[in-house]
């Protein structure tokens, strides 16, 4: 059985509600549902699987506690199935990019060492055409990059460009590193899904601080100018200590968060990563700013672990996020936290042994001054891993807008959301909706200023370069209606379709296939997320668009997670109804949707 299958077992022999389980685990009701039929699986070592697995704890009789081991021991069963299913090279394109950059090699060349045309090189590259992991030419590019590497001692360049942590390498089969790297194994979706799942559910007004209020009650500084405590143990208390007097402060700080220690002190105690979530948000909703120095160089498990932690804390728009460029050091890893001019926490540590290091909490001004120094030259040395926008006006819409206009004139578009575009709908039609909707005066003006946004931004984008819209048709129109496209600033209830609106912005949308050759569809075989906006810009940026108050965007700008938000994109595209290239496929289905069955 599955991880859903099991859940669902569960939850049906003892009357557990999707209401019940979502008000223990924090998520919505609708999360809880994609969960239960397969949509989402939560991946291995994730929040979400964690925070399911201790609500279903609680939730479940005493003596029947020893089932819930069945939803631990599945994680390794799921990665198991979703490899055997993914025998595509999903991961080629990018990789392949990288590869041929290292070795600086052009398509004629590498075509002419494996026997192949340089065309399907080209198309190998842009991802049109994805082969399986037995196909004979992939066989022997794996083998010739493993040689070319050996010969110019570029092994660990080519372990960095497959996204593989160096200090995992020891003794790696380098062909069959390459061949998985390639491959993929399907979690990329999982744990991309886990980030936007985290994105949508999140909402200031469902956090309850009830288990921190007395932790920041009773912080106070301390009489010494430095305390030493040992281990993982001693960070994690200096930590608690660290963030409760800064949620205590009424003055607004600026605090300077940096660890490339393994996130083990933070991740394998359940209890102690709660609260250390809860209290960043207490200090982030109150105003206070957060810098932080990523370490993008883990594990690809723990790297997306991390950013799925830190997704609600982006969300508040007080972080400011970099990423250290420079080589990591596999012998040592060091933290600092910095309250400027107040106190901080340091600590060193050989890697392996973190239980036996000292962490010191310190008031030393000389030393408080020379750890800042030391940050600013990690920020000087690093570079910007996302950038979080909240959007509460039309003024800062207008300035969202202005920023997309800098990235389109140079790249392609790439854009999935659940419902069809809204800049597709003619006046008339709009003004339908808005009629049948029985709009208030705010809420009308934003939709029609929003419109014409839209409009603008679609008629000069469509001047420069290819536009690729994904997004859902439902096979049946459903009983409760279709959200119209917005971005709901107003914050009252979204405008619906009626049926015989959705089919006319159908046509619309096919009318706008035949006028702009450069407009491209793909229509998904399933919903996605409701409140989900993605945006790529091919040789830019990754954008994540959360469209229900509090409406938030994050501009995610390291590549490596760009890439993979692409990769995420275009493997949902994969399973669409028609090929985004099929211009006659995509017209006859909007064309001739019924919102039957078919």
């Amino acid at each position: 059985m599955t991880y859903n299958e099991n859940l669902n077992f569960l939850m049906k022999k003892y009357d557990i509600r999707n209401t019940t389980l979502a008000k223990m685990t924090g998520f919505s009701e609708s999360y809880i549902s994609k969960i239960r039929n397969g949509v989402n699986v939560p991946a291995k070592n994730s929040i979400a699987r964690e925070q399911l697995f201790k609500a279903m704890l609680k939730l479940l009789p005493q003596a029947n506690k020893d089932e819930l081991l069945v939803l631990k021991s599945l994680e390794k069963n799921v990665l198991r199935e979703t490899k055997k299913k993914t025998q595509t090279c999903e991961n080629l394109s990018r990789l392949l990019v990288r590869i041929m950059d290292l070795f600086n090699l052009k398509n004629a060349d590498l075509a002419k060492i494996l026997n192949c045309s340089p065309s399907l090189i080209s198309k190998y590259r842009t991802g049109h055409r994805v082969p399986s992991i037995e196909n004979e030419i992939v066989l022997n590019m794996a083998s010739y990059f493993e040689k070319l590497a050996k010969e110019k001692n570029l092994e660990r360049e080519l372990l960095e460009r497959l996204d593989i942590c160096t200090k995992e390498s020891a003794n790696l089969d380098l062909k069959n590193a390459i061949l998985e790297s390639i491959k993929g194994d399907g979690t990329d979706i999982s744990l991309m899904d886990n980030i936007f799942n985290m994105m949508e559910d999140y909402h200031p007004i469902n956090i309850n601080y009830s288990k921190i209020t007395k932790i920041i009650e009773s912080a106070n500084i301390l009489n010494a100018e430095i305390i030493k405590k040992t281990g993982k143990e001693g960070l994690r208390k200096h930590v608690l200590l660290f963030l409760s007097l800064c949620a205590k402060s009424e003055e607004k700080l600026e605090i300077k968060l940096f660890s490339d220690q393994n996130m083990e002190w933070m991740t394998e105690d359940k209890e102690f990563f709660e609260i250390w979530r809860l209290l960043m948000l207490a200090i982030l909703n109150s105003g206070h700013k957060i810098k932080i120095v990523h370490n993008t160089s883990r594990t690809k498990e723990e790297l997306f672990s991390a950013l799925e932690g830190w997704t609600p804390l982006h969300l508040t728009g007080n972080i400011e996020s970099y990423y250290y460029t420079l080589p990591a050091s596999e012998l040592f890893s060091n933290t600092i936290f910095l309250n400027c001019d107040n106190f901080a926490i340091m600590g060193n540590a050989v890697v392996g042994l973190e239980d036996e290091t000292d962490y010191y909490f310190t008031l030393e001004k000389s030393t408080l001054k020379k750890l800042e120094i030391a940050y600013d030259l990690l920020t000087k040395n690093g570079k910007k891993l996302l950038h979080t926008n909240s959007i509460r006006s039309e003024k800062d819409l207008k300035k969202l807008s202005d920023e997309l206009i800098r990235e389109y004139k140079y790249n392609s578009i790439y854009l999935m959301q659940q419902n069809p575009p809204l800049w597709t709908i003619d006046e008339e039609l709009l003004s339908d909706i808005i009629k049948i909707n029985d709009c208030d005066k705010n809420k009308c003006e934003h939709i029609l200023s929003y419109s014409k946004l839209l409009k603008d931004y679609y008629k000069e984008a469509l001047k420069y370069k290819e536009i690729y819209e994904i997004f859902y048709i439902p096979k049946e129109f459903p009983y409760e209606g279709i959200l119209l496209d917005s971005l709901d600033i107003i914050g009252n209830e979204r405008l619906k379709y009626t049926k015989m609106q959705f089919k006319k912005n159908l046509k619309q949308i096919a009318n706008k296939l035949k006028t702009h050759k450069n407009y491209h569809i793909a229509i998904l075989d399933r919903p996605m997320f409701q409140d989900i906006k993605m945006m790529h810009f091919e040789k830019g940026s990754f954008y994540a668009i959360r469209s229900k108050p509090p409406i938030s965007v994050i501009n995610y700008q390291n590549q490596s997670i760009v890439e993979k938000g692409l990769l995420y994109m275009k493997n949902r595209a994969r399973s669409s109804l028609n090929s985004i290239d099929s211009f006659d496929e995509v017209i006859e289905l909007l064309e001739d949707w019924e919102g039957d069955e078919s």
